[in-house]
């Protein structure tokens, strides 16, 4: 297994964007048959460490033979920031550009997905839904999945440091482009085949203080209505790393349609003797 930080300058941004890799190549049942990409995205005043760090996302990587790719995009929402730097367009376009020429980075749709917890889970909607020639498959992780509903809350909460004004500006003004259930909607108008495929997962003590549980029931009710795979589970938890750890290893079986997961939780409940 080969680990790599870089820190990849992105011109048109003026600023350079770090980044953790992770390559299950030396891996003599991998070698050369790299199963596909996941781009780990996460979440609010979080870096590109703590997925490496808090979870187990490497060894599950390395287990199917996926390449991971973690960047870091400070408190932007994944969005062009109204006060600050442009982290969708560097993230849909600038950086796997970058990372293609530098690391040859598979870049088929086919085998690329992307998932996120917290602000993660709603970036890898963000992007996904948005870019359907780019992702497969889709993971929001106890997703802040209702941008509007959260703008909100936030401004409900009279904090002095508002998250989202640097996002969506003073007004927290939610364009089209930024909202789950408007994206949600034009992927499912798209071609069957060319449509990407969704799971999100939300622990059911996952309230307080944004009601995350409520804003992915509502996304997944909206789903419902529409023609579009989109799988929605929910078990006891809250807005915590061990959920996470457990969504990813859900989200890689939902990429390769088997029982990974019931492989995965008998190995954590199997009796030491």
């Amino acid at each position: 297994m080969a680990y790599a930080t870089a820190k990849v300058y992105i011109q048109q941004a003026e600023r350079a964007i770090r980044v953790e890799l992770f390559f299950p190549t030396d891996l003599p049942e991998v070698g050369d048959n790299v199963r596909g990409v996941i781009t780990l995205l996460h979440g609010l005043s979080n870096s590109s460490l703590e997925w490496p760090h808090l979870t187990a996302a490497y060894r599950y990587a390395s287990d199917k033979g996926y390449i991971l790719v973690i960047p870091e995009a400070q408190n932007s929402f994944y969005n062009d920031m109204y006060y600050g730097a442009p982290f969708f367009s560097i993230l849909t376009k600038y950086l796997p550009e970058q990372l293609n020429r530098i690391f040859r980075i598979p870049s088929d749709a086919a085998i690329n997905h992307i998932a996120g917890n917290s602000m993660g889970g709603y970036g890898a909607l963000r992007i996904g839904l948005a870019n359907p020639d780019r992702y497969r498959c889709i993971g929001s992780f106890s997703g802040a999945v209702d941008i509007a509903a959260l703008a909100e809350a936030a401004a409900a909460l009279n904090q002095p440091n508002d998250f989202l004004v640097p996002v969506l500006g003073p007004k927290r003004e939610v364009l089209p482009q930024a909202d789950t259930f408007w994206l949600l909607e034009q992927a499912a108008a798209l071609p069957t085949a060319k449509q990407p495929r969704v799971l999100a997962t939300c622990g059911l003590q996952d309230i307080e203080p944004y009601d995350i549980l409520a804003q992915n029931r509502r996304l997944a009710a909206h789903a419902k209505g529409l023609p579009i795979d989109y799988r929605y589970l929910e078990w006891e938890g809250a807005h915590e790393w061990y959920f996470w750890d457990r969504s990813l290893v859900e989200f890689i079986a939902f990429i390769e349609n088997d029982d990974y997961a019931t492989q995965k939780k008998a190995q954590w409940t199997a009796p030491v003797t």
